[in-house]
């Protein structure tokens, strides 16, 4: 086929690629023919020519070229934006949510008032926080390099902040209290957001863009209600019975946790028989 602007022409020839079957590549050269259109319709009159006009019906190759076209674009599947929400009936996708959501919520009832309990709870000077906020960043940082190897072991959370009321009447030991959060509370995210993923790409590939944000939205959404929680215990009775409220969640996230992974146990036996 050949076109009476140069503009069509460079864009034909530029989808000729190794690769050019993939259904992104092809959608793409369909996006970049309507932009062409749209651009050059201010600048110029496509004026048809006689000369290079075909009928592409009388072409006795239209047919076969046709069906190869047919077989070469695969059918697009329903992608609709309901459809894409049916993946949170399946438990293990609304397990995963569940689990990330609590833990969130279980780090961010302590972690939002990390300040006034390293003054007011332990006493330690205000010139001290900004260092000890960096070492905690470290912390943080370890802890996403860790995520994925450590995260099975939920339970040390719900340990830790079960805990954390007594070593904040300790300095050093609510210091270390303090950091051992730091190292634990990014652990789920790599192992979260592959899960989610490899659920995707195995059983809903029409809900990718939906698996793919499981985790950070499920993770905001924690620590929205962590803060909440955390504002109205501080307001009642202090920053030390924090860790009460933050162990329920953090047990809660455990029990998702074991049901997810008994979730996945069943799907994988059932995929072997």
């Amino acid at each position: 086929v050949r076109y009476a602007d140069g503009g069509g022409h460079a864009l034909c020839q530029g989808g000729r690629r190794p690769g050019a079957d993939r259904p992104g590549h092809l959608a793409g050269i369909r996006w970049l023919f309507r932009g062409s259109g749209a651009g050059s319709a201010p600048g110029h009159c496509r004026v048809p020519d006689p000369g290079l006009a075909v009928d592409l019906r009388r072409d006795p190759g239209y047919g076969r070229s046709a069906a190869a076209a047919a077989a070469v674009l695969p059918s697009r599947p329903d992608s609709g934006l309901l459809k894409s929400f049916s993946i949170l009936w399946d438990p293990r996708c609304s397990l995963c949510v569940g689990m990330i959501l609590c833990s969130a919520s279980a780090t961010y009832i302590v972690y939002t008032y990390l300040s006034p309990i390293l003054t007011e709870t332990l006493g330690l000077p205000a010139g001290a926080v900004s260092p000890l906020l960096l070492v905690m960043g470290a912390c943080s940082a370890a802890s996403n390099l860790l995520s994925g190897r450590l995260g099975e072991r939920g339970g040390l959370q719900t340990v830790l902040f079960a805990l954390l009321p007594l070593l904040l009447g300790n300095r050093w030991a609510g210091l270390a209290g303090v950091f051992a959060m730091g190292l634990l509370m990014y652990l789920l995210n790599t192992p979260a957001q592959m899960h989610a993923l490899s659920l995707a790409e195995q059983d809903y590939p029409f809900a990718s863009s939906l698996c793919a944000s499981v985790q950070p939205v499920s993770y905001n959404f924690g620590i929205a209600i962590g803060s909440f929680i955390g504002s109205a215990v501080q307001e009642g009775w202090g920053f030390r019975p924090l860790g009460l409220p933050a162990a329920m969640f953090a047990l809660a996230a455990l029990g998702l946790n074991l049901l997810l992974l008994r979730a996945n146990g069943r799907r994988t036996a059932a995929a072997a028989s």
